[in-house]
């Protein structure tokens, strides 16, 4: 399932555009800026990024500039413009700030979808292109200094198992990057939702063994979505930056405070959030024998 990120000052129209994208099968996060979408996509890279050009705080235009300039990796991921600037210049302009495509307002969501489908296929044939030149390096290496060991083989082969499924829901991107950096590090397969709406939608297809909370996202706080959502959350893990933890009983009622299995307070230490991760898993094993 691709991940698309959607980039949207207006609330309700990125809603709109958000389900229609899952509609059509995709995993979808979303950002109200481009400052936001930054920092969600140095976390949790997307497949493709759908972004508006006019936005408060950081516009499109210098999204995608950062993206390009400032962060290489970055440079193949497919990006969309999606604008109410419609004149001829303001396309030419969108196109040559480094965006891959443009689309104006009102939005043709058929034409949309058409164009994402296009340039995700572009980005996978990129993807099997350069991993099949890594694969002819490999040969020519091994030609010219001999065969590796079995070892060396194995590891050059295969990757890592990941160990478990863990959604991360908060709006709050630099509380959460460190942590769920650590648990990437872990083999863990990380799925980052800034919007509890989304994550609602997702959560019995995902079937995550955590869910770790933030207090807020970008629409629902955590005793919004306690209220809406069951059992397929897995254990429930609290993530909370030290200034909020003096007020946490204010935010959670002791009832709310009972349903959650761990939590920890960043920022932390590696050590530390790994030892949490495990515990949390390890209370989810149990459960699931229990049932």
């Amino acid at each position: 399932m691709a991940k698309i990120l959607c980039v949207e000052d207006e609330e309700d129209l990125r809603q709109d555009i958000v389900e229609e994208l899952e509609d059509a099968g995709y995993h979808v996060t979303q950002a109200g800026n481009g400052q936001q979408a930054l920092e969600q996509i140095l976390i949790d890279t997307p497949d493709l990024v759908v972004s508006d050009i006019t936005m408060p705080v950081m516009d499109g235009y210098e999204l995608v500039k950062r993206l390009r300039t400032e962060h290489s990796k970055y440079d193949e991921m497919p990006f969309v413009f999606l604008s109410a600037l419609a004149d001829r210049e303001n396309i030419l302009q969108g196109m040559s700030s480094g965006c891959d495509d443009y689309l104006t307002k009102p939005i043709d969501f058929e034409m949309l979808l058409a164009k994402i489908e296009t340039r995700l296929r572009q980005a996978q044939r990129m993807v099997h292109k350069k991993q099949n030149e890594q694969l002819l390096l490999f040969k020519a290496m091994q030609k010219k200094f001999g065969n590796a060991s079995s070892q060396e083989t194995k590891t050059v082969e295969t990757s890592p198992t990941q160990k478990a499924t863990i959604a991360v829901v908060s709006s709050a991107g630099k509380l959460v990057s460190e942590f769920a950096a650590t648990l990437k590090e872990q083999n863990h397969n990380v799925e980052m939702f800034t919007s509890g709406r989304a994550y609602l939608r997702k959560v019995k297809n995902i079937k995550p063994n955590i869910t770790c909370f933030g207090l807020k996202t970008d629409d629902y706080n955590i005793t919004q979505i306690f209220k809406r959502c069951g059992q397929e959350t897995g254990t429930r893990f609290l993530v909370v930056a030290s200034t909020n933890v003096k007020n946490l009983k204010f935010v959670l009622t002791q009832k709310e405070q009972n349903l959650l299995d761990e939590a920890i307070v960043m920022p932390a230490k590696k050590e530390e959030i790994i030892k949490k991760t495990d515990n949390a898993l390890n209370k989810q094993n149990k459960q699931d024998i229990a049932s």
